[in-house]
């Protein structure tokens, strides 16, 4: 049987009442909401660090080759604990917005505020994690929203040494 032989069938999926069920932006905007950390101080530890190789299709992705530090915070609250996970990178890198100006990448400035927080400036980001996995630090959370509604609402963050 040769390639064009060959007939393609769409596979059956049984309906269950679905054929008429969808989830509109507005809806998965509204979870994306809800799922977020509120805006707050908590005291927070990181718990895991976990390194990515960056890599894409393209190659354009301006940390390409490079190992971020995945971090995992564990956020203290009075009625219940939070996990933020961010993305941390030890040297500035600077990339192009699509209306052509310069930023600094978030994981860059991440990796900065933990830096800054510790007091570790010149220390190895190896040694900075490890004692931000000892240390409590103060982080400011805030909720940011797009003017473009195909961008779901998305938790930032602040870093600070945490001094009572």
């Amino acid at each position: 049987m040769d390639a064009d032989s060959v007939i393609y069938a769409e596979p059956e999926v049984e309906s269950y009442g679905w054929d008429e069920s969808t989830i509109s932006r507005e809806d998965s905007n509204e979870l994306a909401m809800f799922n977020l950390i509120p805006k707050g101080t908590y005291p927070g530890v990181v718990v895991k660090v976990t390194p990515k190789k960056i890599t894409t299709e393209q190659g354009l992705h301006p940390l390409e080759g490079k190992t971020i530090a995945k971090l995992d915070i564990l956020l203290t609250a009075d009625t219940r604990n939070y996990h933020l996970f961010v993305d941390a990178y030890p040297e500035v890198i600077k990339a192009k917005s699509k209306s052509g100006g310069t930023y600094i990448r978030a994981e860059s400035d991440i990796a900065t505020q933990l830096f800054d927080a510790l007091e570790m400036h010149g220390q190895p980001f190896t040694k900075v994690l490890a004692a931000a996995q000892e240390e409590t630090l103060k982080y400011v959370v805030r909720i940011v929203e797009s003017k473009d509604p195909q961008y779901k609402p998305k938790n930032a963050v602040k870093i600070y040494a945490y001094r009572q």
